[in-house]
């Protein structure tokens, strides 16, 4: 007798163990991921954690106990958060103009309309301002410069005088 109530009393003490070491059951996710909360039935069990060691983020692995056979959800069980940051928007315009390019001058009044053939000495989005290197027709080899302002691709108009 005394040997069937040590038998048992180790089967209990075994079973006990075994009991108290399963993974406990929440209502929620969060619960589970927390190990906080009331333990149940039903509900979620944590099966794992993992740190982001860029973000700093504990993300947590959380299953359903009523169905196993799904697969885990990760959720963020501590630790900063991850923050998604959207790229700051481009308020700048593009440019059309780019430095070296050929570009068609022009310069008009009311009467009479000129146009020359230059090279861009900096690039320039629509209604920049840039300097225009005037290509020499006569040949005389002095360079001549002239500021505009860009009007669309490879056009630059000068300003009236």
């Amino acid at each position: 007798m005394r040997i069937q109530w040590a038998g048992a009393l180790l089967m209990a003490g075994v079973c006990g163990g075994a009991w108290a070491s399963e993974p406990g059951c929440y209502r929620t996710a969060e619960a589970a991921a927390a190990q906080t909360g009331v333990r149940g039935v039903d509900g979620f069990r944590l099966e794992g954690r993992r740190r982001d060691v860029f973000s700093g983020a504990v993300w947590a692995t959380v299953k359903s106990c009523a169905h196993p056979e799904r697969p885990g959800v990760l959720i963020v069980a501590g630790g900063d958060a991850p923050r998604v940051r959207a790229a700051p928007r481009a308020e700048t315009p593009a440019m059309v103009l780019m430095a070296g390019a050929k570009v068609t001058l022009i310069e008009q009044d009311d009467a009479v309309r000129i146009e020359m053939q230059g090279v861009a000495q900096g690039s320039g989005a629509v209604g920049d301002r840039v300097r225009v290197r005037l290509v020499s027709v006569g040949g005389d080899g002095e360079e001549r410069f002239v500021d505009g302002i860009v009007r669309g691709r490879d056009l630059v108009e000068v300003a009236a005088r």
